[in-house]
């Protein structure tokens, strides 16, 4: 029985939510959403997660703070989601 990998999409813009969520279905995984990180955090502990597709500027809590507070308790791969390409941006996505 084959397994599908999880991933989770946070983005406070649906569309992209949306278009992220056909594409990576497409692809075979399963695909968990969140438009927010509190949400985006209970779907965390939730579910079994394998990887994060993560928005840097959201409302409230943004991408960076989310993602120190996931890499607290988890290695799980994230990639960043952004139109901001200052090099500390870049490099606090490191961290």
């Amino acid at each position: 029985m084959k397994e599908f990998h999880t991933i989770l999409v946070v983005d406070d813009d649906k569309s992209i939510v949306e278009l992220l969520q056909d594409f990576l279905e497409n692809e075979g995984f399963r695909v968990k959403t969140a438009y927010d990180t509190t949400q985006a955090l209970a779907v965390f502990q939730q579910e079994h997660i394998h990887g994060i597709v993560l928005d840097i500027m959201m409302p409230g809590q943004n991408g960076f703070e989310f993602c120190r507070q996931i890499r607290s308790e988890s290695n799980v791969p994230l990639l960043f989601l952004s139109a901001r390409s200052d090099d500390v941006d870049k490099i606090r996505g490191k961290r």
